[in-house]
């Protein structure tokens, strides 16, 4: 938030993530697959390198390793995954899950990645048992057999499932499997380079988001916590979970994704390469690749997805408009907005406020201030609070006699910090955000004004002291 040392408002750094392919090789074919397939192994020497340049980068631009993910190709087959996987935990990683296809699971295997210090596994399914086995080669047994041993061993277990036409209306299936075997559930759309199922049309899509949304309306807690739906559409126009602008557009510093040979994505399903760790540095992949430096070209948009309404600007999907319309800057090919009428999107947004915000006998349940003050002094939260903020407004009144403003820039600069760093990257999620809160944006400026004055009396003081 209010820069890199927010005392109440966010964390020191924020976390970011990296996946790394350890091969290229797999002993699978999907149909789904965006993998090119390939005998590229790293060797231990060479993810060295990866993991300094990773933690250069990271530390450079104040980003904490958050979650780190192994994938290949089929990670278990590399010599090198155990000793990978302890690596990124003494390297700081927070977690590292591992990305397979389950085949080669077994309790002893599990065992050895847990002692690594491996927290959580993705190992999924791709539709009802005879559509799995359509597409992943006959591995339906080898992988239900794969989320018990996992468990067993205390992994947490994640099924993700990519949707595409032969599968997209067998999500309930999906979900009826996933329940009780495994922990959360998560669905993407397919992004069609190399593989051979084919990509869904704008109604299709719509009509999966859909039965998603009344999921979430009618599941209530138990069901959206269980199932996630990771796209740009979903959140812009059902429920926002941060995937509201893509990769290859952002332009604060995040962690990529590194193929076994060196390849650098933003997303590696979007399938375009900005350059080569082997080659040059994060750094200067960054700052110089051609293809982010188009990508990021809001304004440049072509046709209405810079100035649609309904999106609120949303980014789109870069990487279908890259594969199926041959332009990085293109319309979003499964871009949804002609499919929903006026009248339906005003519908989806008041069933959203319901979700969002509680009700009863159609009315919004909000504690008021007197609410929440009464039940923390109930349950003994009041006083360490109250505490706290009397020590901040002491803190306070020193910093302002000798340093009594703040530059707007600077506020405007912890601003943009905190949205980035909670990926609220839209000012119409930002604005949600406060209202939720029940927050003026006024009162969160004078919150910004006051961090920024603590931080720069607490970096006087450790001048004088150091």
């Amino acid at each position: 938030m209010a820069g890199r040392n927010a005392q109440l408002v966010a964390p020191e750094r924020r976390a970011d993530s990296v996946q790394i392919h350890l091969t290229a090789a797999c002993n699978l074919h999907c149909l789904h697959c965006y993998s090119t397939g390939g005998t590229t192994y790293l060797t231990a020497e060479q993810f060295d390198y990866i993991l300094r340049e990773v933690m250069r980068y990271a530390q450079g631009h104040a980003l904490a390793p958050g979650w780190a993910l192994l994938c290949g190709g089929e990670p278990t087959l590399s010599p090198i995954l155990f000793e990978s996987i302890r690596k990124l935990r003494r390297a700081g990683f927070s977690g590292v899950s591992l990305l397979t296809n389950g085949s080669l699971l077994t309790n002893d295997f599990a065992r050895q990645l847990v002692r690594a210090g491996c927290t959580a596994v993705q190992i999924c399914i791709e539709g009802n048992q005879q559509t799995h086995n359509q597409i992943r080669n006959g591995s339906w047994d080898q992988v239900l057999r794969a989320w018990e041993i996992c468990r067993r061993q205390g992994l947490r277990v994640i099924n993700q499932t990519t949707l595409h036409p032969l599968n997209y209306k067998q999500v309930d299936e999906i979900i009826a499997v996933c329940k009780g075997r495994v922990d959360g559930t998560a669905f993407l759309k397919q992004i069609p380079h190399n593989a051979k199922t084919g990509v869904l049309t704008p109604s299709q899509w719509l009509e999966v988001l859909e039965h998603f949304f009344e999921g979430y309306c009618r599941g209530g807690p138990a069901y959206r916590s269980f199932v996630s739906v990771r796209d740009i559409q979903w959140s812009c126009h059902f429920y926002d979970t941060g995937y509201n602008a893509c990769a290859y557009m952002l332009t604060e510093p995040y962690l990529p994704t590194i193929e076994a040979n060196g390849d650098v994505y933003p997303c590696r399903r979007g399938g375009i390469p900005i350059g080569n760790i082997f080659q040059d540095s994060l750094e200067r992949i960054y700052q110089q690749s051609r293809v982010l430096q188009k990508a990021r070209q809001l304004k440049n948009l072509n046709t209405r997805c810079r100035t649609c309404p309904q999106c609120d600007h949303c980014t789109g999907c870069r990487a279908l408009a890259w594969h199926l319309k041959g332009d990085i800057l293109a319309e979003d090919p499964l871009c949804i907005r002609d499919q929903i009428s006026r009248s339906r999107q005003r519908g989806i947004e008041r069933s959203r406020n319901e979700i969002l915000i509680p009700r009863y006998n159609n009315k919004p349940i909000q504690p008021t201030a007197t609410e929440v003050m009464n039940f923390m002094r109930v349950t003994g939260a009041y006083e360490p609070i109250v505490d706290d903020l009397r020590k901040r407004k002491i803190a306070e009144r020193r910093a302002k006699r000798r340093d009594p403003k703040v530059p707007a820039s600077k506020v405007q600069q912890a601003a943009d910090d905190f949205r980035f760093a909670y990926r609220m990257t839209k000012a119409s999620t930002f604005k949600r955000w406060l209202k939720a809160r029940d927050v003026s944006l006024n009162d969160f400026t004078k919150f910004l004004e006051t961090d920024l004055l603590l931080q720069k009396r607490s970096g006087r003081t450790q001048s004088k002291t150091g």
